[in-house]
C-alpha cells in the first residue's frame, strides 16, 4: 500500500464522511441561524443552533452502528456521544450562565469572558438529528462513495 492509497481509503471511509459532512452541515446551519455580521466573526463564537458536537458524535455512533453493526467499538463510541452531549448541555452550557453573571459583577469592558459557550438542550438534539440524518443518508447512498473512489483513483 502507498501513502496516496491509504489516503483514499482514509479520505473514502463511510464513518470518516460521516462525521465530516455532519460537522459541516451543522455549521452551515448555525450559520445561516447566526446573528453574526461576518463569518469570522461567526467561526469565533460559540453555543448556537445546532450544536456541532452533537451532530458529530452522533454521526459517529450510526456510522459505526451501519459499518461495524453493534461491536465494542459502537459501545464505546455511544457513550463518548452521551458524554459529549451531556458536556454541551450541561457543564458547558452553565459555564455560560456563570460567565453572564461574573461579566456583571466585573463591569471591566476590557476583560468579558465569553458568555455563550454551551448549548440549549434544544439546540444538542437538533445536532443530534442532524448528525443521524447525516450518517444515514451516507450509508445509504453508497453511490457516492464509489463515485468519490473512482474519481480519486483516476487522478
Amino acid at each position: 500500500m502507498t501513502l496516496g492509497s491509504d489516503l483514499i481509503i482514509l479520505i473514502t471511509n463511510p464513518i470518516i464522511i460521516s462525521v465530516v459532512l455532519a460537522f459541516l452541515t451543522s455549521m452551515f446551519l448555525k450559520f445561516l441561524a447566526s446573528d453574526e455580521q461576518t463569518f469570522k466573526s461567526f467561526l469565533l463564537s460559540h453555543g448556537g443552533m445546532p450544536s456541532t458536537h452533537s451532530s458529530s458524535v452522533c454521526a459517529l455512533v450510526v456510522a459505526i452502528y451501519f459499518t461495524e453493526g453493534i461491536t465494542t467499538l459502537l459501545i464505546f463510541s455511544l457513550i463518548f456521544a452521551i458524554t459529549t452531549v451531556n458536556d454541551a448541555i450541561n457543564s458547558r452550557y452553565e459555564i455560560g450562565v456563570h460567565a453572564k453573571i461574573l461579566n456583571k459583577i466585573m463591569k471591566n469592558p476590557k476583560y468579558q469572558l465569553l458568555e455563550r459557550v454551551g448549548h440549549k438542550p434544544i439546540e444538542a438534539f437538533i445536532g443530534i438529528l442532524v448528525g443521524i440524518s447525516v450518517a444515514t443518508i451516507v450509508h445509504f447512498v453508497p453511490i457516492a462513495i464509489i463515485l468519490i473512489r473512482s474519481i480519486l483513483n483516476q487522478i
